[in-house]
This record gives structure tokens, C-alpha cells and sequence, in this order.
């Protein structure tokens, strides 16, 4: 499990222990598991998420609940708990990895923190307190943060943008930042990667596992990776092109053409086209006669920047061509070499759905 999934030992029996409760919850119908965490492991915690830079949050150490686990020993010190299992006579087992320093977090508790109360024989104490500070200053950030990113982020399907300008003039940059991607797989000392962002060129990226961020004029975009990746659609006949599902076609004479400024609808003479037809992604290096520049070329890249299409919409633009020859980038021009003229006599009339 720790290999597949790219844990260390540690973190990967973690997280099979708690995949664990949760069977025996769900077989039990019981409704939390209770953990033996407790002050010490708090302080620990402090130090250890401090040590790997996390969050303010992260600073506030364990809580006493998550969803459905609670820890209801937290307000004792390990101390505490060995001196009442002894008076009481109560057996108690103890994990013989928590002796062995090869592990960050036990390299901690016997080295870091022994060490510390040389200058704070009271730190575990002091350390609880502070975490409560930070619990609820955590608690009052999250809230200011949570609304702010709910009035300036703009969200549509699985795409959201965040307006560069308020980025600029905000006096909490990073928080802003960090709390709008933790939960897209960013780590958070990508903050600082997705804040150069605001300084750079359109088209630079920022990616997490799962999700990138991309500078586009005005706004960082988020969205999820691979979801503009498209295959390209090859068509041996009129009729396969024609049965196309998010086309509408039909064959019309050249009497019937009606021209109009909807961009969503083209006409193409018959007589010029030639099959196989293919419908694909754009890419760079691509160029065409756009219909009205008298047999001149553009790129299609530089049509793309003329029409003021943003970085993350330009990755799904697509093209038309027949045996290679572009004859539409979808949606924006049609080729002056497949156009519909005087002496044309039978029509394709293509209407994008």
C-alpha cells in the first residue's frame, strides 16, 4: 500500500488503521471511533506541521474531532495517563516503533522536545495553550477567507477563475491563495509558485496531481487536468460527416444558401471537398486562407489572440479539414478554398450544435 500509493510507512499504516475504523464503524452501525491522543501529541503535532511549514490552521495541533473521530484525551498529558494506569493497575500496550528515531515525528519527542523544556520545563502546558489561540484564530480566518472567496471567484462547471486585480491590492495574498487550492491537491508551499503568476506571461501554469492553475490575462484559471484533451475524429464520407452528432448537416442547393453572421453556421461547396475529413484539437503551426483575405494566410494561433480567446477556451478550439486542407476553425472562420460562390452548385450547410 505504501509503495502504490507514494506514502511513507508511517502515513500509509495511518491511513489503513483509520479505513479500518471506518469498516468497523459501518459493520457495527456506531457512529465515531475515540483515539488515545493527547497533550503531548498535540505539541508534537504543533512542532512537527511548524517544522514542514504548514497552515495557521495546522498550527492549532490535533482537534478534538474530525468528522467522525474524537479525541476526548487531549486535556491530559502522557505523564497524567502513565501515572493513572499505574495507580489503577490498568495493562496498557505500547507500539515499539514509538522508541525508534528514524521517524520524523518520534525524532521529536525524543530529541526536539527534551531538549526545548531545558528552556520551558512548562512547554507542553504552554504549547496547549497557544493551540487554542490558534484554533480559534484559525477558525476566524477561515470564515473572513471563506467569504471573500465566495464573493470575487467566478465558478462555472469544473472551472474557476480568480481575478487578478484583487489579488494585487489584497493584504493576504498567500492566505487568499492557499485556501482556494488545499483542496484542489496544491501543496502549500506552491502558494508561492502560483503567486509568481501574477508577474508573468498568459499560459504560464502551476500544477498539482489532479488540477492546474493558469495565468490568462485578467484571471488565474483552475481546472482539472486532461479535460480538454480531445481525439481526433476522422470521416471516410459525406455521410459519416453528416451523422456527426454535435453537427446538424444537410445538402442544399446553392439557391437555398442563406448567409448570415452566426458564426455557428457555414456552408461549404461540395465540388472542393475532398475525403477523409478529420475534426481535432488545433495545434500549433496550424494555418489557413480565412475567407475574405484574398488567399492570404494566418496562423490559426494568431486568430485565436485576434478574437480574444482565453488560454484555457484555446485548448479546445477545433478544426475542420479535408485530406489536411483546413477548411473551418469551429466556430470563428471558414477557408477561402472550400467558400460557396457564384458558380456552386451543390452545398453543404454545416450548423455547430
Amino acid at each position: 500500500y505504501s509503495i502504490e500509493n507514494k506514502l511513507g510507512i508511517q502515513e500509509a499504516a495511518r491511513d489503513l488503521r483509520y479505513q479500518w475504523f471506518d469498516l468497523v464503524l459501518e459493520e457495527r452501525s456506531m457512529s465515531y471511533v475515540a483515539t488515545a491522543h493527547h497533550k503531548d501529541d498535540a505539541a508534537e503535532t504543533m512542532l512537527f506541521n511548524f517544522i514542514r511549514g504548514g497552515s495557521f490552521s495546522a498550527l492549532k495541533g490535533i482537534s478534538k474531532q474530525r468528522k467522525n473521530i474524537i479525541r476526548p484525551m487531549l486535556f491530559a498529558s502522557q505523564g497524567d495517563i502513565d501515572k493513572f494506569a499505574k495507580e489503577n493497575k490498568i495493562q496498557f500496550r505500547e507500539d515499539n516503533s514509538n522508541s525508534s528515531t528514524k521517524y520524523s515525528r518520534n525524532r521529536i519527542r525524543h530529541n526536539v522536545i527534551p531538549e526545548l523544556k531545558k528552556i520551558n520545563p512548562s512547554l507542553v502546558e504552554t504549547m496547549s495553550r497557544t493551540a487554542k489561540v490558534y484554533e480559534q484564530g484559525a477558525l476566524i480566518i477561515n470564515q473572513v477567507i471563506e467569504k471573500e472567496l465566495s464573493s470575487i471567484v467566478i465558478s462555472k462547471a469544473e472551472k474557476q477563475k480568480m481575478p487578478i486585480n484583487h489579488l494585487l491590492v489584497s493584504q493576504y495574498q498567500n492566505l487568499l491563495i492557499w485556501h482556494w487550492v488545499k483542496a484542489f491537491d496544491f501543496s502549500s508551499k506552491q502558494t508561492t509558485e502560483i503567486l509568481n503568476l501574477l508577474d508573468s506571461s498568459s499560459g504560464k501554469k502551476v500544477s498539482s496531481p489532479t488540477f492546474e492553475i493558469i495565468r490568462d490575462r485578467e484571471f488565474l484559471v483552475l481546472f482539472p487536468k486532461n479535460k480538454n484533451e480531445l481525439p481526433t475524429i476522422t470521416f471516410n464520407t459525406i455521410d459519416e460527416l453528416m451523422s456527426f452528432s454535435s453537427f446538424r448537416s444537410e445538402m442544399i442547393s446553392r439557391s437555398d444558401v442563406r448567409f448570415s453572421n452566426d458564426k455557428k453556421i457555414v456552408f461549404f461547396d461540395l465540388n472542393k471537398m475532398s475525403f477523409p475529413a478529420s475534426l481535432r484539437v488545433w495545434q500549433k503551426g496550424d494555418h489557413f486562407s480565412p475567407l475574405g483575405m484574398k488567399g492570404k494566410t494566418q496562423k490559426v494561433s494568431d486568430l485565436l489572440i485576434q478574437e480574444k480567446i482565453s488560454v484555457l477556451d484555446k485548448k479546445s478550439v477545433l478544426i475542420l479539414s479535408f485530406k489536411g486542407e483546413i477548411a473551418w476553425v469551429v466556430g470563428f472562420r471558414v477557408s477561402e478554398k472550400f467558400k460557396v460562390d457564384p458558380v456552386s452548385i451543390d452545398v453543404l450547410r454545416i450548423e455547430l450544435l
